[in-house]
């Protein structure tokens, strides 16, 4: 990478990692400009809609993105979850999950900023951004190779096609909504 990009990307991915992991903002029917849009206001944002957000950004600096969608389920992330959880694991389907890799001299950089700071001390994977641009560790544990997406509306064909075959549509939503309690009582400590 560009030394003059990197200070400029290091700083974009630290600011984008500050936003906090929420997943209960309703984002149906907004844009793609309208989501990003709304990201920023709240600096809340799920895996997908942090990594939109660092996307935009990182290309605005002339960094070259591939969208990398992980398959994982949500019982193999390596945390104690509140017992309330538990139950609502066991019928959670497989889940996609997104980071992005930087292209950069013929090699790629994988980044991933899920979890804000915050979620540290519940064991979630929060990755030290430091004075380079590194791999990060992934936030989730996939069971198989990335699905790599060129373009966001690439990944957004990818995800309405896995949505039409995913079962469970009540118990995702009960899931999503324990999970956000949950993380709002870590942070609350």
């Amino acid at each position: 990478m560009e030394k003059s990009k990197q200070l400029p990307a290091i700083n974009v991915i630290k600011d984008v990692q500050q936003y906090l992991y929420d997943s209960s903002i309703n984002r149906k029917g907004l844009s793609y400009s309208e989501i990003l849009a709304l990201t920023r206001k709240i600096r809340r944002g799920t895996c997908t809609t942090k990594h939109e957000v660092l996307a935009y950004d990182l290309k605005g600096i002339g960094l070259e993105i591939i969208y990398l969608t992980f398959p994982f389920f949500w019982q193999d992330i390596a945390v104690t979850y509140p017992e309330d959880i538990y139950s609502l694991l066991e019928v959670m389907p497989q889940q996609n999950h997104l980071a992005l890799a930087i292209l950069a001299h013929n090699s790629q950089i994988i980044v991933d900023i899920t979890w804000d700071h915050s979620l540290e001390q519940a064991g979630f994977t929060v990755p030290k951004i430091g004075e380079e641009i590194v791999d990060t560790p992934l936030a989730v544990r996939p069971f198989a190779n990335p699905v790599v997406h060129r373009t966001i509306d690439e990944r957004a064909e990818y995800l309405r096609k896995r949505w039409e075959e995913t079962p469970n549509y009540q118990e995702i939503g009960l899931f999503y909504l324990a999970l956000n309690n949950w993380l709002l009582g870590i942070r609350s400590k």
